[in-house]
């Protein structure tokens, strides 16, 4: 959808049609797990309703400590006992671990990098500089999405990919404004020396 809005239009429609034939364009093993969140009399399926237990949990734990949190792996610590002890759900674990600074802190991070991706898309000088800038963007929001729903940013084997990646995106950016930069000088001696010559 977000590249639809910043450039394909086409995905858009495409995003409309599997939002209106879901059950017919996914796979079948999405459609049931769909479809299995709720049972035949409307109560939740177990797994959804754990889910959301774990969420109210980690809101408990953020009113407890609402500034800082409980500290790193506090969730995990307070609920060792139990069957789950993950939120699910990466921004209640951080606000319930590392509070309101420590979720703003987050924040500023993925703005950051949001901001990064669009800047490199917008101002890069070739195709490719471009493409690196679009595909960070879309990167970072696939991120914020599935973080929603599990913890995608501890893991290092999945995390290390969007620090690298960001890295080389800035690493564009540097490079973008150096050449800009040269043009402007090389600009800025030619009329100079033409007025020389004259």
């Amino acid at each position: 959808m977000v590249y639809g809005i910043l450039k394909h239009r086409r995905l858009l429609i495409a995003g409309v049609l599997v939002l209106v034939l879901w059950q017919v364009v996914l796979p079948s093993s999405v459609v049931e797990r769909i479809q299995m969140t709720e049972t035949d009399t409307g109560a939740l399926e177990s797994s959804a309703a754990v889910r959301l237990n774990l969420w109210n949990n980690a809101i408990n734990m953020f009113e407890q400590y609402p500034l800082f949190g409980s500290g790193f792996k506090g969730f995990t610590l307070a609920y060792k006992e139990e069957r789950w002890s993950d939120t699910h759900n990466f921004y209640l674990k951080t606000l319930a671990e590392q509070g309101i600074i420590g979720v703003s802190l987050l924040a500023i991070i993925l703005l950051a990098a949001i901001r990064s991706g669009w800047r490199l898309f917008k101002a890069g000088n070739t195709p490719f500089q471009k493409g690196l800038g679009y595909g960070f963007l879309g990167c970072v929001i696939a991120h914020i999405v599935t973080n929603m729903f599990g913890d995608r940013w501890s893991y290092y084997e999945m995390g290390s990919y969007f620090w690298i990646f960001w890295g080389i995106v800035d690493r564009g950016i540097l490079i973008t404004k150096a050449s800009k930069g040269q043009a402007k000088q090389v600009a800025n001696v030619v009329p100079a020396v033409g007025k020389s010559n004259a």
